[in-house]
């Protein structure tokens, strides 16, 4: 007969081998396998038959030779749970009862009440733990009870589920027999620390103690604060940071270093930096110690934690395999960290039924758990649930596990309470980011890169041309670039004297940056991006692919090329502003030449160099941002020169700061000079290099402050590190916002901020300018009137000093005071004396050699 392994170990025969007991002769008789017929199981519930009744709760056959018509009742039980809630109850009178055709027998049946639990208990005797959800929040969760089961407890369990074995059927459940599969587990165990405390590994687990409990987990604050609780042990575990993996560093034949490493990898050479692994000495790192671990010499007994309390789950071993993060060992080497198997095992019985939420578990009697139950790291389906509600609310394009729990509609949803509260695991950020990512990966099944991009595109082609946003996505061998503009705002560009350009760096994590176009929309008093253009490369090829895309499709959305008014008649654009990126400038002037029309710009000639004459306006504070490197290399009046630079006002004078550069002898300088000295640099800068109009350097701004504000209100709005679809849906919805408020403000005449326009801020500019010189010369001044005090009292010391080295005559006594012995001979020795000046601080009279008024 084929054994009924649901109730017994698969090598355990005997009454008392199995989870409950096991009928040996049946088993050595090799009889025929149970039907269906075999299960006498009546209801437990009091709800079937004609014996039910407010307290009589089961019809269970007894194996005891008991009529089973005595009245049974449900009494609390005395069982300890781990989770706030849940309770259980009993089944009394105690007595055998058959589960499954006489193979598998419990001397008691327990229901559990309040929810799906935790953590479950190892009984000592044959006991039935019965689960129902029925008329609970958790019955409305999806799945089948084994996997609830799973999602809610914090023990790791593998083994057959049971869906291809026969299916014993249980009157236990609904009163009637109904197919139930068995889910055979066995518990997986837990991953240690080889120095873990032998109070916490190995023991025999029965019961759940609170108190264990509690200890592990003060054990385990303890460890982390006691971490680097001394020089030594933050510094053996910096040796264990910089002996973690393996250096990527490549020679010119594709061979990895594969050295040993210390601050920096042992192969690491003045000509051969790139790649190799290095560190920064943190404090708190002791270098004479550092020094002793890598020539393998113990360090003091201080560095040793002794005992270990990191017990990790089996769901987690994998990424905790390896070495400990603790540091037990003098001689800098890490713990191991050991997988400790566990031999409790159970048998879940789940109807086939899924509308019955029901569920009932046995533990095979006399197998504890060898490890204490560990801390809620693990979310339940249903906090996962609720969390799953706040990101939803909170808007998932773009959000973040911070943004969700500061969304107002979170608070809403968890009634007040924090995440912590819900569920003890959902304070851990990773277990946060699992569920948004899961929706992120519901609402982009295309991916959040370049493949949920184009598909972005593809389903913006569906749409009339004024309404699309991603406008194209170009590849070129390696490079790509993904074309995004608002059509209102692009619009703008027809308006504008001058747009600015530059990458934004944060918002977009990956392979890609954002290129932001913006301008100052006079119109409506405001600064607006015009276009965002994606791209992962920043070399001459890519940024002309850029600029070529940005007409073709400023033609095909407006319908008018874009125009510049030195080079085209009509034009209106006269500059473009941006930073000295070469490799930028270059590419949009190989791009601006076939804009040139010769007879209106008298370009006969045109080079990309020639036209950027024309055009380019670069910002005067990214140049002075490189000036402040030089602080230290030169004195003030020679700081304040190459500060000034841009002001420059003739060939002769660029000439003469170059000869002057060159007797400076500082290659620093000199390189820096070179640099602006380079094509398509200088011209952009100083105004009697550029070929641009008087009218047009006069009107056009002298730096991109626009387009770095821009940059601010874009990630303050929308976020930072995003993934690429997400980076575009975000600025789509901000763009469209901003268009909305654009057309409405022309509509109605109506501003968001009408003291914004030309006269407002330069007035304000000026005010800001104004003040900042008088506090620059005030100070100054308070600067000058501190020396002079410093310099007053010290005269005064020295006279004083010199006074007393001068002796009088001898007295009839035959004394000879000092000249300044006394406080009075002292003042009198001051001519002409100052008024006193009373301290607040002490209430006495101070004195000074000159008279200051602040």
């Amino acid at each position: 007969m084929e054994r009924d392994t649901a109730c017994s170990s698969p090598t355990a025969v005997g009454s008392d081998a199995g989870l409950g007991e096991v009928d040996e002769d049946l088993v050595l008789a090799g009889s025929t396998p149970n039907t269906d017929d075999d299960d006498e199981i009546r209801s437990i519930d009091g709800d079937v038959g004609e014996e039910s009744g407010s307290e009589a709760g089961s019809d269970i056959n007894s194996v005891d030779g008991d009529d089973g018509e005595m009245e049974e009742r449900w009494v609390p039980s005395n069982t300890v749970w781990l989770d706030e809630g849940i309770h259980s109850e009993v089944l009394e009178p105690v007595r055998k009862m058959q589960i499954t055709a006489k193979r598998c027998h419990v001397q008691r049946v327990e229901r559990i009440k309040g929810g799906l639990p935790s953590y479950f208990p190892i009984p000592r005797v044959s006991t039935a733990f019965l689960i129902d959800l029925t008329g609970t929040e958790c019955a409305k969760l999806t799945g089948e009870m084994d996997r609830l089961i799973a999602d809610h407890e914090q023990e790791s369990w593998y083994g057959a589920t049971g869906k291809s074995d026969n299916k014993p059927q249980l009157s236990i459940f609904t009163g009637t027999k109904i197919p139930c599969r068995r889910n055979r587990q066995y518990c997986a165990g837990v991953t240690a620390c080889e120095r873990v405390d032998p109070s916490f590994l190995p023991i025999e687990c029965y019961e759940l103690d609170p108190d264990a409990f509690c200890d592990l987990v003060e054990a385990q604050i303890n460890s982390r604060v006691q971490e680097a609780s001394t020089v030594e042990r933050k510094t053996t575990i910096f040796f264990q940071v910089v002996n973690t993996g393996a250096c990527l560093a490549r020679d010119n034949n594709g061979k990895r270093d594969g050295c040993t490493h210390f601050v920096s990898c042992s192969g690491w050479k003045p000509n051969w930096r790139d790649d190799h692994r290095s560190y920064n000495i943190p404090n708190g790192v002791d270098e004479e110690l550092l020094i002793k671990l890598f020539e393998s010499a113990p360090v003091e007994g201080k560095s040793l934690m002794s005992t270990c309390s990191r017990i990790v789950p089996s769901r987690v071993g994998l990424r905790a395999s390896g070495n400990c993060k603790y540091p037990h060992n003098p001689d800098g080497s890490s713990s191991k960290m050991v997988k400790h198997k566990c031999k409790a095992y159970r048998t879940i019985f789940v109807p086939t039924d899924k509308t019955i939420r029901m569920a009932c578990i046995i533990y095979k009697v006399g197998l504890a758990h060898s490890h204490p139950a560990l801390p809620l790291s693990k979310p339940s389906k249903t906090a996962k649930e609720l969390y799953r509600r706040c990101v939803e609310a909170a808007g998932i394009v773009g959000t973040t596990a911070r943004s969700v729990e500061q969304a107002p509609s979170t608070q809403l949803i968890l009634q007040g309470k924090s995440l912590g509260d819900v569920h003890p695991g959902l304070l851990n950020r990773r277990a946060q980011q699992k569920v948004i990512d899961k929706e992120k990966a519901k609402m982009f099944p295309k991916g959040r890169g370049l493949e949920g991009a184009l598909a972005l595109y593809d389903a913006d082609q569906e749409l009339p041309i004024s309404e699309r946003y991603v406008h194209g996505i170009e590849i070129h061998g390696s490079t790509k670039v993904i074309f995004t503009f608002n059509p209102t705002l692009i619009a703008l560009i027809h308006e504008t004297i001058q747009f600015e350009s530059d990458g934004t760096f944060k918002r977009v994590e990956g392979e890609f940056d954002e290129y932001e176009l913006t301008t100052w929309a006079s119109g409506i008093n405001s600064a607006v991006t015009i276009g965002r253009i994606y791209f992962n490369r920043k070399n001459r090829a890519t940024y002309k692919a850029i600029y070529d895309g940005l007409q073709k499709h400023v033609g095909m959305i407006t319908g008018q090329p874009i125009r510049f008014h030195a080079l085209q008649k009509g034009g209106n654009i006269r500059a473009v502003g941006t930073d000295m990126e070469l490799a930028e400038l270059q590419g949009m002037g190989d791009s601006f030449v076939a804009l040139n029309e010769p007879e209106h710009s008298k370009i006969l000639d045109p080079t990309s160099e020639e036209i950027m004459k024309h055009i380019s306006k670069i910002c005067i504070t990214h140049f002075k941002r490189g000036v402040h490197d030089l602080r230290s290399l030169v004195s003030n009046d020679e700081y304040n020169r190459l500060m000034n630079v841009p002001y420059l006002e003739s060939e002769i004078a660029i000439s003469e700061f170059t000869e002057w550069v060159k007797q400076k002898k500082s290659k620093k300088i000199s390189d820096w000079w070179n640099h602006k000295l380079q094509a398509f640099i200088l011209s952009g800068i100083i105004q009697c290099r550029s070929k641009m109009s008087a009218e047009s350097w006069a009107l056009t701004n002298s730096t991109t402050n626009i387009n770095e504000g821009m940059h601010s209100f874009t990630n303050k709005h929308t976020g930072t590190k995003k993934s690429l679809v997400e980076a575009i849906l975000s600025a789509r919805k901000l763009d469209n916002e901003v268009a909305a408020r654009l057309l409405l403000s022309k509509k109605t005449g109506i501003l968001k901020n009408p003291a914004n326009s030309i006269y407002d801020r330069m007035t304000r500019n000026a005010t800001r300018h104004s003040s900042a010189a008088r506090k620059k010369a005030e100070v100054s001044r308070l600067n000058q009137q501190i020396a002079n005090c410093k310099k007053s009292l010290s005269d005064i010391r020295k006279q004083k000093t010199s006074r007393r080295s001068v002796r009088e005559e001898s007295s009839s006594s035959g004394r000879v005071p000092s000249a300044s012995s006394s406080a009075k001979s002292a003042r009198q020795s001051a001519s002409p004396y100052p008024a006193p000046i009373y301290s607040e601080s002490s209430n006495r009279k101070c004195y000074i050699a000159t008279s200051i008024k602040f």
